[in-house]
């Protein structure tokens, strides 16, 4: 029987020990670098995240790549089903941190969320791995759709509210535009035109970040992750914006018309004392 160990053993960070209190860190290396003598000062936080899940710093096209694929996923709007499970719990009256948990709860999702994120990136991992000596028109549609389909979509495609995704349009003109087209990225598109013919559908945003965030070298788990802390920021934002408002004022049945833009909350806080 293996025994428990009694290490925490990681290569990302590094302690070295204080010679008059060892429980001091003297310096403090993230994958060999200094963090505080060095890239606290240099290095911005797209930086720091790449350094923290590839080991190695990223080039400016890197940067700015992770950059635009972190942006286009940052806020997805108050009618999010994430976004209203973080709002639900505010308007109750949850402290933020427990408001923010329960919507990245409900964006580690497979539907749309982290999780749907990392099946796109193992899907196409596995598509790469196993048809590598044929082109993607060789694979069988049935097969492609027998392995990969969720509720009869393949993963990473289907519809925005019922019409074409045009935020994942702009996110690939863009990646495009910047020449950062990778092979995980190309593949994903090349397929999607089998999707559209056979199925109707087109790729949603999540499934351009999954195969875009494949190029830079994150694998499907972590991309899970990023994904989740990308979505966290907006979602993070309707919940403080919460609390400026009554509880009264979050609607208990959710449909279209239930959606307003308001350009003052704390007038309209003001309005309701």
């Amino acid at each position: 029987m293996k025994t428990l160990s009694q290490k925490i053993r990681t290569s990302i960070w590094q302690e070295t020990p204080n010679p008059d209190n060892s429980f001091y860190p003297e310096y403090s290396f993230c994958h060999g670098f200094d963090f505080y003598n060095e890239l606290l000062e240099s290095k911005n936080f797209i930086e720091l995240l790449f350094l923290t899940f590839t080991g190695d710093l990223p080039t400016k096209s890197q940067e700015l790549h992770l950059s635009l694929l972190l942006s286009s996923v940052m806020n997805s709007g108050p009618r999010d089903l994430a976004n209203r499970a973080a709002m639900s719990a505010a308007a109750g009256g949850a402290p933020a941190g427990s408001a923010l948990i329960a919507g990245l709860c409900a964006s580690t999702g497979k539907k749309e969320g982290g999780g749907a994120v990392q099946t796109v990136m193992e899907m196409i991992t596995e598509l790469r791995k196993k048809h590598r000596d044929k082109g993607i028109k060789q694979i069988p549609y049935s097969r492609i759709e027998k392995e990969y389909s969720r509720h009869g979509s393949i993963f990473g495609y289907g519809t925005l509210y019922g019409k074409k995704d045009s935020h994942a349009e702009k996110l690939t003109s863009l990646l495009y535009k910047n020449n950062f087209d990778g092979p995980g990225l190309r593949l994903f598109l090349k397929l999607g035109k089998s999707v559209e013919k056979r199925a109707g559908e087109w790729p949603r945003l999540y499934g351009v970040f999954a195969s875009s965030l494949l190029d830079l070298g994150f694998s499907p788990l972590q991309g899970h992750g990023v994904y989740m802390l990308a979505n966290g920021i907006g979602m993070l934002g309707f919940v403080c914006e919460r609390y400026e408002q009554h509880w009264t004022d979050f609607p208990t049945w959710f449909t279209h018309g239930t959606y307003e833009y308001h350009p003052d909350i704390l007038a309209l806080k003001k309005e309701r004392v």
